[in-house]
């Protein structure tokens, strides 16, 4: 492992940790990881990963910069949303890699659907148009982190396993 490989997971696995903590900047502290890890490997991601990822994090930040500041603060349900799609990530890229996107985003709904069913997530009423609301400001954000947290995980497996 070289140095750029290092950095990037630990940024990586700093955005993790933010993804609980719903700050505004996540999404460009897991590309920043994604970006620093492609760098450090073998050329087995391309250009086009860290291209696509970069557009995703760019769109995210503008959300969060576009939703209200009480709705980005608001750390209601994140654990739900955060561990299901954490949960999703690793079943989907147990199942192929391509699924691990997808994984995430189901393992982020079904968490969002856990949180409307506790006492302190009934206010969302499901299904309405508050939870899908709620479900975006805080689903996608965590999807694009969670997503690119797997591909530094796929470029680490795929550079170091050899």
């Amino acid at each position: 492992m070289n140095i750029l490989s290092i950095t990037g997971v630990l940024f990586s696995l700093v955005s993790l940790i933010l993804m609980f903590v719903q700050w505004r900047w996540t999404a460009v502290v897991a590309f920043v990881g994604l970006l620093l890890t492609v760098l450090g490997s073998s050329g087995f991601a391309g250009a086009m990963l860290p291209l696509f990822w970069g557009f995703a994090a760019l769109v995210v930040v503008g959300l969060n910069f576009m939703l209200p500041r009480e709705v980005v603060a608001s750390r209601l349900g994140v654990g739900y949303i955060g561990l299901g799609g954490l949960t999703g990530l690793v079943l989907g890229y147990l199942i192929s890699v391509n699924v691990m996107v997808i994984g995430a985003v189901v393992g982020i709904v079904l968490g969002g659907l856990a949180f409307s069913m506790t006492p302190s997530g009934r206010h969302l009423d499901f299904p309405s148009a508050r939870f899908l609301q709620y479900l975006c400001a805080k689903g996608l954000p965590s999807a694009v982190v969670l997503s690119m947290a797997g591909y530094v995980a796929i470029i680490l497996i795929e550079e170091y396993a050899r």
